[in-house]
C-alpha cells in the first residue's frame, strides 16, 4: 500500500499548477500573489494589527477630560468610553472592538494627538522632578541654600520672605499637619516662580 500512495502523490503533484510564491524576505516583505498584484506579508499584518490595537489601549487609558479634545467619531469615543469603565474579559472584547474600528479609519491624527499629550505629560513630570530636588535643597539647606536659591533666581525676591517662612515652617512642624501643609505651599510657590 505504500507504493500505491507514493505514486499517486506523485502524479497528484506533477498534474497541479506550483503554489503561489510565499513571502519573500529579500524583496522587502512584499511578495505577489497569483495575479501578479503587491499585496503584504502576513507578518506585516500582524504588525499593524498590533499598532492599532495598542492605539487602541492607549486612547481606553486617557483619561475622558483629555479624550474631549481627541479628533474621533462618536462611534468610536463611545466605545472608548465604554472599555474605560469594562474589567478584565469584557475589557478585552471591548479592546478587540475598538481595534477593529480602529482599523477602519485613519488613526494618524489620532495617534499625533497622543503623543503630543505623551510629550507634555513627560514635561510635567520631569519639572515636577525638578522641584521636589530644588525644595529639598532647601530644606536641607536652610538659610545658605534659600540665599543661593534667590541669587539664582531673580523673580524669587519679591517673595523670599514667604519662601523663607514655608522651609522654618516645614523644619519646625515635620511630618505634623501643618509641616505638610507647608511643604505643599513650598512646592506650589516653586512651581509658580517657574524654577
Amino acid at each position: 500500500m505504500k507504493g500505491a500512495k507514493g505514486w499517486y502523490t506523485a502524479l497528484m503533484s506533477a498534474s497541479q499548477p506550483p503554489d503561489p510564491p510565499s513571502d519573500n524576505h529579500e524583496s522587502g516583505g512584499e511578495s505577489e500573489n497569483a495575479f501578479g498584484y503587491a499585496r503584504p506579508s502576513r507578518s506585516e499584518k500582524k504588525r499593524a494589527v498590533q499598532e492599532v490595537t495598542a492605539l487602541g489601549l492607549k486612547l481606553v487609558q486617557t483619561k475622558p477630560v483629555d479624550l474631549a479634545s481627541f479628533a474621533m467619531d462618536e462611534e468610536l469615543r463611545d466605545a472608548v468610553l465604554l472599555g474605560q469603565q469594562l474589567t478584565k474579559n469584557a475589557r478585552s472584547r471591548q479592546l478587540r472592538l475598538i481595534g477593529k474600528l480602529l482599523r477602519s479609519r485613519d488613526v494618524s491624527v489620532l495617534r499625533e494627538q497622543l503623543e503630543r499629550k505623551v510629550a507634555v505629560q513627560q514635561h510635567d513630570v520631569v519639572a515636577e522632578k525638578r522641584i521636589n530636588s530644588v525644595r529639598n535643597e532647601l530644606l536641607t539647606g536652610g538659610d545658605v541654600a534659600l540665599s543661593a536659591f534667590i541669587a539664582e533666581h531673580p523673580q524669587a525676591r519679591e517673595h523670599a520672605g514667604q519662601l523663607r517662612a514655608l522651609v522654618r515652617q516645614v523644619q519646625l512642624h515635620g511630618g505634623g499637619g501643618r509641616g505638610v501643609r507647608a511643604r505643599r505651599d513650598l512646592f506650589r510657590l516653586l512651581r509658580e516662580l517657574e524654577v
